[in-house]
């Protein structure tokens, strides 16, 4: 979000990145609640958006890897195909360790290490389903992801296959 004065009036504009961005010393990073007098802002909280993750997904990636993910409600995320465990983290919140800026938004988030120690991914929902950047620093992850960041192997997507009881 930016607001500033333009052409004698205070604007706001909601921003979903950085394109055109330009440095204008009067304008400053708006709030989230910055929106006009008659329109609530109500994004999706991570803890509303999570629970819609909540389930179990049958996920496939474009190397051809396929297993299955165990989401909970609070976001702890197990995986069929080995003792790993992990819990999703909203992206761009102070405990998404790995920082990456093309991956900031609501409803979108960091799933570290389920994997391995060195694998990562950003989970978020897509018309209903799960959608998976995956990267590494141990392996085969060179690429740039269709969002332009590196240490990129593969995309997956999931298909949920039962809701969490």
């Amino acid at each position: 979000w930016t607001s500033g004065e333009e052409d004698g009036q205070t604007k706001c504009w909601l921003r979903s990145g950085d394109d055109g961005r330009e440095d204008k010393g009067s304008f400053v990073a708006g709030s989230r609640s910055c929106a006009p007098a008659d329109t609530p802002a109500a994004p999706a909280t991570p803890r509303t958006v999570m629970a819609d993750l909540a389930g179990t997904w049958r996920m496939l990636y474009s190397n051809g890897h396929q297993c299955t993910y165990r989401i909970a409600q609070d976001g702890a995320v197990t995986r069929d195909v080995s003792e790993g465990a992990s819990k999703l983290i909203s992206a761009g919140s102070s405990e998404d360790t790995r920082g990456d800026t093309n991956f900031r938004a609501d409803g979108r988030f960091l799933l570290d290490g389920l994997h391995r120690p060195a694998q990562w991914e950003y989970v978020w929902l897509d018309g209903g389903r799960l959608q998976v950047r995956h990267f590494c620093v141990d392996g085969d992850c060179w690429s740039s992801s269709p969002e332009g960041s590196s240490n990129f192997c593969c995309t997956g997507t999931g298909e949920r296959v039962r809701d969490e009881l």
